[in-house]
């Protein structure tokens, strides 16, 4: 893992942790969207923006489990996580529209 995915996702688990914490995961549900419409835009292949997210729940899976968090609390986690995906894959495919759009001389509406 390089040093730079390593760092994102470590931001990404900081942003994750403070969302459940809070109870409010606005926030990482629209960096993950920005972050893979970027990508979408940049045709960046989805195996990064997909993997990245697919790292992220596997690293928080198995810190949740080490922490001993009883069974609610790892099923919220999860679920934070493939809605983040979710949104992720969504923030993708729009910026893949986008990226067509502009590429057939329309203008994309932000």
């Amino acid at each position: 893992m390089s040093g730079a995915l390593r760092a994102r996702l470590l931001e990404q688990a900081e942003t994750l942790a403070r969302a459940l914490a809070t109870g409010d995961l606005a926030p990482c549900i629209r960096e993950a969207e920005w972050r893979a419409y970027r990508d979408g835009a940049a045709d960046v292949p989805a195996a990064r923006p997909m993997g990245e997210a697919r790292a992220l729940a596997r690293a928080v899976e198995r810190a949740a489990a080490t922490a001993g968090l009883d069974d609610d609390d790892l099923a919220t986690c999860r679920e934070a996580l493939d809605r983040l995906t979710a949104h992720a894959a969504a923030g993708l495919a729009a910026g893949r529209r986008s990226r067509r759009s502009a590429g057939n001389g329309h203008r994309h509406a932000a």
